[in-house]
Order: C-alpha cells, then sequence, then structure tokens
C-alpha cells in the first residue's frame, strides 16, 4: 500500500537523523 511505504520511508528517515544527531 502507499500509504504504508509512505509510513516507512517516514520512520527511516527519522532514523536517519537521530542517527546522524548521534555521530554529530
Amino acid at each position: 500500500m502507499i500509504l504504508d511505504s509512505l509510513f516507512n520511508l517516514f520512520k527511516i528517515s527519522q532514523l536517519i537523523f537521530y542517527f546522524k544527531k548521534l555521530i554529530l
């Protein structure tokens, strides 16, 4: 489903953002 994939994308981007903050 489109909504499902969009939500997954959002979660992944949030994870990446958090990970970047951890590194920096």
